[in-house]
């Protein structure tokens, strides 16, 4: 075998290896796909009826949930959808973040977080879970961890937080003051539906938006991790670090500019499905072409 063959044995090789190596990577990573969106040529309402939906998700099997994106020439509407037993209660619990980046890349730039999550600052108790100290059976009565369940999971769904543009931007937002943003989640053991609408522009209407437009590409991702894990880790490291104390609720923004440059890289994280028990866990980025009305 002489020299050239060999250089060119040994670059096959190299090339195979570094194919298997970048699909052993993605293999451990979250579902990525592309969507179209489709044009809203009515208003899309958001109550959980999945007639509008028809014809307009895309299936995630490996994830088991169906994700779908619409757009008009100023909202942007999004749809997730499984029959996975109990997803829905572990996101009330855990929180789930939309995510988008306006600029069409993978990058966490503006982000929505709705349920907020019931275990924030530690674990939420189940009313069945058993009482391990004598001591406080008084004080854990089942209608009193019940009532402390109830309070929580009320609390993570009349707010939501919205993060972005800057990386150390984060407000919790009632969702009555929500100002374009809207949301509907139907969640029984056997059926999760998630509606979403947010605006596309920024104005002093609509202060929580995308900052894009028809016609454009963005990225959205779903992301059911944490939110100390998802902004302490990837976001973490562009300078979000731990939630700020003191965010404000209601109208306005927080400072950090409206601009798209400068943000810091992102990227989705390892997810997709935990296996074992009723633990459900995904992370879903998707590359989405929206709509333009057709002139």
């Amino acid at each position: 075998m002489d020299r050239f063959t060999s250089d060119r044995t040994g670059a096959a090789f190299a090339s195979a290896f570094l194919v298997l190596f970048l699909a052993f990577l993605a293999a451990g990573c979250g579902t990525t796909l592309g969507i179209a969106s489709r044009w809203a040529d009515r208003r899309v309402e958001i109550d959980g009826n999945l007639k509008e939906w028809n014809d307009s998700t895309s299936f995630v099997e490996k994830d088991g949930i169906r994700c779908g994106i619409m757009n008009d020439e100023d909202f942007v509407y999004v749809c997730l959808m499984s029959s996975t037993p109990n997803i829905g209660r572990q996101l009330i619990m855990r929180g789930m973040t939309v995510w988008f980046d306006p600029n069409g890349g993978t990058k966490k730039l503006i982000g929505v977080r709705f349920p907020i999550g019931g275990m924030r600052g530690g674990t939420m108790m189940r009313p069945d879970e058993r009482v391990r100290n004598p001591d406080e059976a008084g004080d854990r009565a089942p209608q009193d961890r019940r009532q402390r369940f109830d309070e929580s999971e009320r609390q993570a769904l009349n707010e939501f937080e919205f993060l972005g543009p800057g990386p150390n931007d984060l407000q919790r937002v009632s969702r009555l003051q929500g100002q374009g943003v809207e949301f509907h989640m139907t969640a029984t053991p056997e059926r999760f539906v998630y509606e979403m609408r947010i605006p596309l522009a920024c104005s002093s209407q609509h202060p929580y938006a995308v900052e894009s437009y028809a016609g454009s590409a963005i990225g959205v991702g779903f992301d059911s991790s944490p939110a100390d894990r998802q902004m302490g880790g990837e976001r973490g490291s562009e300078g979000r670090g731990e939630v700020p104390g003191g965010v404000p609720t209601g109208g306005g923004r927080a400072g950090g500019g409206s601009g798209r440059g400068g943000r810091g890289a992102g990227g989705m994280g390892p997810g997709g499905r935990q296996q074992g028990g009723a633990n459900v866990s995904f992370s879903i980025w998707t590359h989405v072409q929206l709509a333009d009305k057709v002139k």
